[in-house]
């Protein structure tokens, strides 16, 4: 495959990555007022058939990853490793540590008390897990496993390269079978092991159909184009059907019908958009700007929603929760809000890192800068 993307092609998965930062937020504002609503208004139509359809959340981000990191082009030298992981990690692991660190500090322990009758193995220890675990707060768990994802790339992109069609099936089937054939084990020394191991499961197969995308969109471009009505009906249509006839008991079975859904909905997404962008060149750079932004959405938008919440509980207003008009008029308040600090943010290249936008949110949407617009 060529390293080179299309215009059309970079711009359909910007548009995703910013699709799935929003479809995040929506999910985390309904869970906010998920208590408030109880067992019954969380089964209203409203609430349930809302998760039942932007559940793709965030897999999108582990199917953009197979699309675009493993199919990056062949890593030859070392000089080339050193490179490709110096660039993501300025992409992920800074920011992931850094708000590990902020989350941390003040969600899991507080700054007047790091609880100190902890012994300070004990506290060191805990962090750790925290950190590969993801769990400094509870959004941040899939960003070990992009990680993960990461480390194998030079590997994977070069069995894609060769291989694609056997490298996604023998993934596919690792993934959706993995926790399955691999039980959690019955000693809690591997616990953190066992967990990282499932996240990891959980996206793989994702991951796997994404670079099967990547690796064939060039050449199936034309019937993708026409396709991915179909496609994209195929994959919400079984998801839906899935939550009632469709179920099965069958673990293994049910994991991939699952997977089967969620791969035929994400592609749909990536080709629908690749269509939009290829007629609607007047977006482009709204769609580099949504998508590079996307990820600093999504590393703040719980302190929005937790913001939020505690407005509401002050003013004993928590029932506004139970009003469909409030869960989407707080889901674009706080999409809006994150959108306005990230970009501001990215403006300063001190802050810009924090966010995944090393060099500032304009290059990382490779757009033109003032400094470089103004010179030229």
């Amino acid at each position: 495959m060529s390293s080179t993307h299309s215009r059309s092609r970079v711009l359909g998965y910007d548009v995703l990555r910013a699709v799935a930062a929003i479809a995040v937020v929506v999910i985390h504002v309904l869970a906010e007022g998920s208590g408030v609503r109880g067992a019954e208004g969380n089964a209203l139509p409203w609430v349930y058939d809302s998760y039942t359809f932007i559940w793709f959340a965030t897999p999108a981000f582990a199917f953009l990853t197979g699309a675009l990191v493993w199919n990056y082009r062949p890593i030859r030298t070392v000089q080339e490793l050193g490179t490709f992981f110096r660039k993501r990690a300025s992409v992920v692991l800074y920011p992931y540590l850094i708000w590990s660190a902020f989350y941390i500090w003040f969600g899991r322990y507080t700054p007047a008390d790091l609880r100190p009758q902890m012994p300070i193995g004990e506290w060191v220890v805990d962090v750790v897990r925290l950190l590969v675990l993801g769990r400094a707060s509870f959004h941040l768990y899939f960003l070990p496993v992009v990680l993960i994802f990461y480390l194998v790339a030079p590997v994977i992109s070069r069995l894609y390269a060769r291989w694609p069609w056997l490298t996604f099936v023998a993934l596919y089937a690792i993934g959706a079978l993995g926790t399955v054939v691999i039980p959690a084990p019955a000693s809690g020394h591997f616990v953190t092991a066992y967990r990282l191991f499932r996240s990891t499961m959980w996206l793989l197969p994702t991951a796997a159909v994404g670079a099967l995308y990547g690796a064939v969109r060039d050449r199936y471009a034309g019937f993708l184009a026409r396709a991915w009505p179909l496609i994209l009906s195929v994959g919400l249509f079984m998801r839906w059907y899935d939550r009632g006839p469709l179920y099965v008991e069958t673990v293994w079975l049910q994991r991939l019908n699952e997977y089967a859904y969620l791969g035929a909905t994400l592609v749909g997404l990536a080709c629908l958009f690749d269509v939009l962008a290829h007629r609607m060149p007047t977006l482009a750079k709204a769609s580099r700007w949504l998508g590079a932004g996307a990820l600093g959405v999504y590393l703040i938008h719980p302190i929005a929603i937790a913001g939020v919440t505690e407005v509401l509980e002050a003013r004993g207003a928590t029932n506004l929760w139970i009003q469909p008009w409030f869960t989407v008029a707080v889901s674009a308040a706080v999409v809006v809000g994150c959108y306005a600090v990230v970009t501001l943010a990215g403006r300063v290249r001190a802050l810009s890192w924090a966010f995944g936008m090393p060099g500032g949110l304009a290059a990382r949407a490779g757009l033109p800068q003032r400094g470089r617009a103004s010179a030229t």
